[in-house]
């Protein structure tokens, strides 16, 4: 295009050729290409083809009618935030998931209590199960009862309280929680094992009695855990195993502990 003035072609290739006065550029269909001739005498263009050429005098010109595609420009800067949209509805409540393995704890500890023949109670929870429905829990109880200037015999059991009864008092499932008979002194004692009660409806005592007078429990511990299984078998509102007792003795100096279920021990 050497030797078309600048002016000619100052607004594109296709507005020269259609300035020209002819309908239109001619673009070859094929290759996309437009052709016109330059007059070297009146520096002006008129639209051709590539068969057709031009006249002696003009000089042939061709040009693409679409450019290339130029390389990406770089990135532009991030665009304002825009403003929050309105806030959705809330979700349905989903179906409460099971229990897990500890619900609640609870735990009483008493200090010096005299103790009679008949059974009376040391120390005492009432489980936070929610829900009137039952629940599982394994008690532990521990005590240390005697007298520290003459024989003492006692027994202890850990028990479920009814709260509210039309009889009055009601105590049942009774499990071992330590017993001994000593020549003078405070022995330690124990129990475990598993209680289903009801919330609001049930406590669990641990109760203790003596066979000679001036006995007393000097600590006395119980501690209750809710649980969703028993040796691995899952809770179905009732022990999944007997209760288990267990007696533990203070040792004389020189000599091993004793410890086995609802023994029996002199000093």
């Amino acid at each position: 295009m050497a030797g078309v003035t600048a002016a000619a072609l100052a607004t594109g290739g296709v507005a020269a050729a259609s300035a020209a006065g002819g309908p239109g550029p001619h673009i070859s269909a094929t290759s996309g290409v437009i052709y016109a001739c330059y007059s070297n005498i009146t520096k002006t263009l008129t639209h051709t083809t590539k068969t057709a050429g031009c006249k002696t005098g003009s000089t042939e010109l061709s040009w693409n009618a679409k450019g290339p595609q130029g390389s990406r420009g770089p990135r532009g800067p991030q665009g304002l935030r825009g403003s929050r949209g309105p806030r959705g509805p809330q979700g349905v409540t989903g179906p409460q998931g099971p229990p897990g393995a500890i619900a609640d704890f609870t735990t009483q500890r008493s200090q010096q209590v005299p103790l009679t023949s008949g059974p009376i109670t040391v120390a005492a929870i009432t489980p936070s199960s929610a829900g009137s429905s039952s629940a599982i829990y394994n008690v532990t109880a521990t005590e240390a009862a005697g007298r520290s200037n003459g024989p003492a015999g006692w027994a202890c059991t850990i028990e479920k309280h009814a709260i509210v009864t039309s009889s009055g008092p009601s105590y049942f499932s009774s499990i071992p929680a330590g017993m001994a008979k000593t020549a003078k002194g405070i022995v330690d004692g124990g129990g475990t094992g598993a209680i289903t009660v009801s919330a609001h409806t049930h406590s669990i005592v641990l109760r203790c009695s003596a066979s000679t007078p001036s006995t007393d429990t000097y600590q006395a511990d119980l501690t209750a855990t809710r649980v969703s299984s028993v040796n691995g078998v899952a809770v179905k509102g009732k022990p999944a195993h007997p209760p288990i007792s267990n007696h533990f003795s203070r040792p004389r100096p020189g000599r091993l502990p004793v410890r086995h279920a609802r023994s029996q021990t002199s000093r």
